[in-house]
C-alpha cells in the first residue's frame, strides 16, 4: 500500500498499529514486543520520509484530478497519524517553503526592504495566501489551520527584519516615513483580525494612532498616564 501510495489505507493501519502498541505498552520488555515496536518505528521512519519528498516534489499548480488531490490529502493523514511532532514539523516546513520567495524578494539591503515600501510586504503575504486557498486549502485539514500558521510565521519573520532596520536607522530615520510604515502596519494588522475573527475591526479607525505615533517617535510623556 506504501508503495502504491494508498494513503487513506496506509493512515488507517498506522492509527490501529498505535492502538495494539499502546494496550502492550506495560509488556515493552517483551522480545514480540520489542520487535513490533522496532517494526512500527521503521515503518513510520520510511513513510515520514516519502510524504516529506512527495510534498517536496509537488508542483501544486499542475495538480488538478480530484483524484490525486484526494491522495494527496490521505497523505496528511498518514501525517497526522505519525504523531503531532511528525505534524509539526512537517507544518513548519511547508511554511518556510512557502515563504522561501519572501525573503529573496525583501532580503536585506535590497530597495524593497527598506521601510519605505513596508506595505508590499503585506501585500506578498495577501497574495501568498490567496495562493494557498486556490492551491493548498482542498488539500490541508482544516484544523490545521495552516493560514493562521503561515501569517504566525511571516509575522515574526517581518518583526525581526523591520526591527533590524529601525534600529539601524535610528538616527537617521525620516520621521514621516515613520508615521507612514506606522499607518500601513495598523491597517495590516486590523485586516488580519478581520480575516480571523468573527468581529469585524475597521481598517480605518485610529484613534489611538496619535498616541501610537508619539511613542514610536519617543514624544509620548511618560506621565500622561498618571
Amino acid at each position: 500500500m506504501q508503495e502504491k501510495r494508498q494513503y487513506r489505507e496506509v493512515g488507517n493501519l498506522l492509527e490501529a498499529i498505535n492502538e495494539v502498541l499502546h494496550i502492550f505498552s506495560d509488556y515493552k520488555d517483551v522480545p514480540k514486543i520489542q520487535q513490533l515496536q522496532e517494526s512500527a518505528d521503521q515503518i513510520n521512519k520510511n513513510l515520514k520520509v516519502q510524504v516529506f519528498n512527495e510534498f517536496d516534489k509537488l508542483d501544486i499548480a499542475h495538480v488538478s484530478k480530484t483524484a490525486e488531490i484526494m491522495n494527496l490529502s490521505n497523505a496528511l493523514f498518514v501525517v497526522e497519524a505519525l504523531g503531532l511532532q511528525t505534524q509539526r514539523e512537517f507544518m513548519e516546513k511547508f511554511c518556510k517553503k512557502q515563504l522561501v520567495g519572501y525573503f529573496k524578494e525583501f532580503s536585506p539591503n535590497t530597495e524593497l526592504s527598506k521601510l519605505e515600501h513596508i506595505e508590499k510586504r503585506y501585500t506578498w503575504l495577501m497574495n501568498c495566501l490567496s495562493h494557498f486557498e486556490t492551491f493548498w486549502a482542498k488539500i490541508f485539514p482544516p484544523s490545521w489551520r495552516m493560514t493562521e500558521y503561515i501569517c504566525e510565521e511571516f509575522c515574526f519573520q517581518t518583526r525581526d527584519r523591520i526591527m533590524e532596520i529601525l534600529d539601524k536607522t535610528k538616527n537617521s530615520i525620516d520621521p514621516p516615513v515613520l508615521k507612514r510604515a506606522l499607518k500601513k502596519t495598523l491597517i495590516f494588522e486590523r485586516e488580519l483580525c478581520n480575516l480571523f475573527s468573527n468581529t469585524a475591526v475597521p481598517t480605518d479607525d485610529f484613534s489611538h494612532f496619535q498616541e501610537d505615533e508619539a511613542l514610536y517617535s519617543g514624544d509620548l510623556n511618560p506621565n500622561s498616564a498618571e
